[in-house]
């Protein structure tokens, strides 16, 4: 009897082992991504522009000072269709217009092939653009210049961007 009472710390001890181990590697440690921090997955950048969310922004250009083009999704979560202007920090300071992409309520538009004239800066730098909305006005963003080659070597500027409008139910 006496050998039974001796296991029963010894017993009680190992539990309280396993117990402190299994807390210590259930899955709650430090490297946990922090759900509030934004990871744009693409080259470009991501950006509110009032209630529009412009996700992947950048722009292709063959050389510093050619026209490039920009690439990018515009996303319109509200009821009421808008429209975005894109253009370079000097058009803006300028008062220059530059191309205007409609927005449908709900919908997206991409932003590819969207001309951006006399792109100051060369591949593998950062760009200021400035896009405009009726309800937001200004807002610069920086965003990075990709070269035209790799996966960007067909992103020309065009005239007419691709609009999607909402699927219906």
């Amino acid at each position: 009897m006496i050998l039974g009472r001796a296991t029963l710390p010894r017993r009680a001890a190992g539990l309280a082992a396993v117990a402190l181990a299994l807390t210590a590697v259930s899955g709650c440690h430090s490297s946990v991504p922090n759900p509030s921090i934004h990871i744009a997955p693409g080259d470009g950048v991501a950006v509110s522009v009032g209630d529009l969310d412009v996700r992947n922004l950048l722009v292709v250009v063959d050389a510093k000072g050619s026209t490039g083009s920009a690439a990018g999704t515009v996303v319109n979560p509200g009821s009421a269709a808008t429209t975005v202007m894109v253009r370079t920090m000097d058009e803006a300071l300028q008062g220059t217009k530059g191309p205007e992409v409609a927005v449908p309520a709900g919908g997206i538009a991409r932003l590819d092939g969207v001309p951006v004239t006399a792109v100051p800066a060369p591949p593998g730098a950062m760009v200021t653009l400035v896009l405009s909305t009726p309800a937001s006005g200004d807002v610069q963003v920086l965003v990075p210049v990709v070269p035209l080659a790799g996966d960007y070597a067909t992103a020309t500027p065009t005239a007419t961007p691709t609009v999607t409008a909402p699927a219906t139910p």
